[in-house]
């Protein structure tokens, strides 16, 4: 029986769909390997920091004016304890002043261990454990933010920029509010 399967010849044809089969496979092999590679090269992300998560909604709502744009619940702690206009301006990176910032506690003024500056320029996290909460962002021209804010219902109170510099100017001002954290 070894005699007869040894003096079977293979065609051109069949050597041809051989090479493809085995061509094929280790192609898939390849680019399966360089997916696990890159997989395992990824950086494992935690609770979301809160400035650069703010930054990067308010990147997203300097650039889709008049939409409203929340991030996850991000985690404050004793040691991500702050957001403020300047950080938020450079880390942005789309040429807004801090000047076109205003902060809000938002949905948590109530709240102790959550302190805004007179400038409501820094809002700082006081508590001694974690505390989740949301970021909301909306851009528009300044003098028009709170009738905005307005015509949006119950997404974003038009009193937590009642106080917003920004908002007696036609540029874009950028209200930044924290909210309360999805469970």
């Amino acid at each position: 029986m070894a005699e007869k399967l040894s003096e079977k010849k293979i065609t051109p044809l069949e050597a041809l769909k051989l090479l493809t089969v085995f061509c094929v496979f280790f192609i898939l092999f390849f680019l399966v390997l360089v997916d696990i590679a890159n997989i395992s090269s990824m950086p494992c992300y935690g609770p979301l920091r809160p400035p650069s998560a703010a930054s990067d909604q308010l990147k997203e709502a300097w650039n889709h004016t008049a939409t409203l744009k929340t991030t996850l619940n991000v985690t404050f702690s004793p040691q991500q304890n702050n957001i403020n206009v300047l950080s938020l301006a450079e880390a942005s990176r789309v040429g807004i002043a801090t000047e076109q910032i205003c902060l809000s506690k938002g949905d948590l003024a109530e709240t102790s261990f959550f302190q805004i500056n007179e400038a409501r320029t820094s809002i700082n996290y006081t508590g001694s454990g974690n505390k989740d909460a949301r970021i909301s962002v909306l851009c528009y021209a300044g003098d028009r933010l709170v009738s905005v804010l307005t015509e949006m219902g119950t997404q974003m109170n038009p009193e937590w920029a009642s106080d917003c510099p920004c908002i007696e100017s036609t540029e874009t001002c950028c209200l930044v509010a924290l909210r309360f954290g999805m469970r």
